[in-house]
């Protein structure tokens, strides 16, 4: 919906990609879930990048690429995982605040689909791009903006673009800070650290 708001503006039919966004979503506090909202968030968004004024010239001769490896495999602490679960439960007992009920809501269930997994495989077959003045890092997961930030800062490359959700999907990637808090650090299915590991790879070879 976004794509058809800018190509009136734009003249071309605009290509998109997620980029680092695994904390960034508005599940909790859209206004509704209906296309009526739908149209007021893509109208909001295609304005704002209506307004964009930066504008920088590319060579896009050379192209090559290369694939990184990193695996995390483990078997989760389940007792401790029902213990934060039924931690929640009770604080959902006294709650009577909506948004607040919301989030321990999304909570629990985030815990409830991790006790259902008692061994953690994830392949992070992710892909650096070198294209001219581009680097483009794509991976499988979903990005915490902090570390997408970081991965840009680390390219020696006038663009870098990250490039999210693609060559499958593995889990959310937050920072230590966040684990076990929200939806995103209660979903992943990362051990605290483990994203800090995972970037640090994809930074060593940019």
């Amino acid at each position: 919906n976004v794509r058809r708001h800018l190509k009136p503006y734009l003249g071309v039919e605009p290509l998109m990609m997620n980029g680092n966004c695994g904390d960034i979503s508005n599940r909790l506090y859209r206004h509704n879930n209906d296309f009526a909202e739908l149209e007021r968030v893509s109208a909001g968004i295609a304005a704002r990048v209506a307004g964009f004024t930066d504008a920088i010239d590319v060579d896009v001769e050379d192209i090559e690429a290369k694939v990184i490896e990193h695996v995390v495999d483990y078997d989760p602490d389940l007792s401790g995982l029902a213990a934060k679960k039924a931690e929640l439960e009770k604080r959902l007992e006294v709650e009577t605040e909506f948004d607040s009920r919301k989030w321990l809501l999304s909570e629990i269930a985030g815990y409830e689909r991790k006790l259902k997994t008692p061994h953690i495989h994830n392949d992070f077959e992710s892909t650096i791009i070198k294209w001219g003045d581009i680097e483009m890092v794509v991976i499988p997961c979903e990005l915490a903006s902090a570390f997408g930030k970081q991965i840009r800062r680390s390219s020696a490359y006038p663009v870098c673009f990250v490039w999210g959700y693609a060559n499958g999907m593995t889990t959310y990637v937050v920072e230590a800070s966040e684990f076990n808090g929200g939806h995103d650090g209660i979903s992943t299915n990362l051990r605290k650290g483990d994203a800090e590991v995972y970037v640090g790879h994809l930074i060593q070879n940019l």
